[in-house]
């Protein structure tokens, strides 16, 4: 769940005209969160809680973005965030501020 969480962000975040489509997705579906999307650091496992914490927030703006950018299914293929992916993410998030 992470790898693909990871893998989208960094699809969306690698071209400026796809990281332009994402936040106009982010408007359209009204995300209230105001910061924006981070990858993760492999040797700084605080880093994954980070990125995950911040791409919950812009689940529904992934699924816009899906819809929205022909391209991103066919770049990521099993790698796209899946529903499943996005309820073990929140699991994750749960356990890291535990952690925290």
């Amino acid at each position: 769940s992470i790898h693909n969480i990871r893998c989208a962000i960094r699809y969306i975040s690698g071209s400026p005209v796809r990281s332009a489509l994402f936040d106009a997705c982010a408007k359209v579906v009204k995300v209230p969160c105001k910061g924006s999307l981070c990858l993760d650091v492999c040797t700084r496992w605080n880093s994954s809680f980070l990125m995950l914490n911040m791409a919950l927030k812009f689940e529904k703006a992934f699924e816009r973005f899906k819809n929205d950018d022909c391209n991103f299914e066919n770049e990521l293929k099993e790698n796209v965030p899946a529903k499943k992916d996005w309820e073990n993410a929140r699991c994750l998030g749960k356990i890291f501020r535990a952690i925290l």
